[in-house]
């Protein structure tokens, strides 16, 4: 596959999750502080369950990397999720506006001292809440991601004199590489599965918009592979 340099994500919001909860699952529910926060973030070891809220500016495949300094032991849970919902229903899919991030998650326990969490499988996403119960000081340096995908050569080309049609392309392409890994996959982020009907079409993009043959003959291959008498 392809993995980019590393991209540090924005950070949108902070505050307080409200419950008792002493680990990890934490409520989804938030409670917003004024003001946004930068890096490094300082949070207090006052037994409260704060929250942190990073944004990577659109959807991404990516390795991620949360970088992070105190005391061992605390519960860290990282959620993702590719567009923020209030109980689970969507609106605006590029900013919060009264929503959260209600998605799935890592949960991470810390040692001592200065420390990297980067989860051995890639995760897709845009927003990404980390929340911690706080029983001792915590320093959150930064989330970061390398993104990720086939690496398809890029052969193909449009560009007319109609912008709107130039963003359709360019927005298609994306999407193409969102979904395409070591298969092709009809969603990165709820099911990576390769269903025949999703690849007939990505077949086509590939064929038209890359001219490589590897990864759909791959495909055709697995597709085969699983017929049943």
């Amino acid at each position: 596959p392809e993995i980019r340099e590393a991209e540090l994500c924005t950070v949108v919001q902070a505050g307080l999750v409200p419950g008792e909860e002493t680990a990890p699952p934490y409520s989804w529910g938030v409670k917003p502080a004024e003001g946004t926060p930068a890096w490094p973030l300082q949070i207090p070891g006052d037994g409260k369950i704060h929250y942190v809220v990073v944004d990577a500016g659109r959807l991404v495949n990516g390795f991620t990397t949360l970088d992070m300094e105190g005391a061992a032991g605390l519960p860290i849970e990282i959620m993702y999720t590719e567009a923020p919902s209030l109980d689970r229903a969507k609106g605006m899919r590029d900013r919060l506006d009264g929503k959260r991030v209600e998605g799935t998650s890592d949960v991470y326990t810390t040692r001592d001292g200065r420390q990297v969490y980067e989860p051995v499988l890639h995760r897709t996403f845009r927003f990404v809440r980390i929340a911690v119960r706080a029983t001792q000081p915590l320093t959150i340096h930064g989330f970061s991601y390398r993104w990720t995908g086939y690496a398809f050569p890029e052969r193909g080309a449009f560009k007319c004199s109609d912008e709107t049609l130039n963003r359709i392309w360019s927005v298609g392409w994306y999407t193409q590489r969102m979904c395409a890994y070591d298969t092709f996959q009809d969603c990165p982020y709820y099911e990576r599965m390769q269903y025949g009907g999703d690849t007939r079409i990505q077949l086509f993009v590939t064929y038209y918009a890359s001219g490589d043959t590897l990864l759909p003959a791959n495909a055709i291959r697995q597709i085969h592979a699983s017929l049943l008498p």
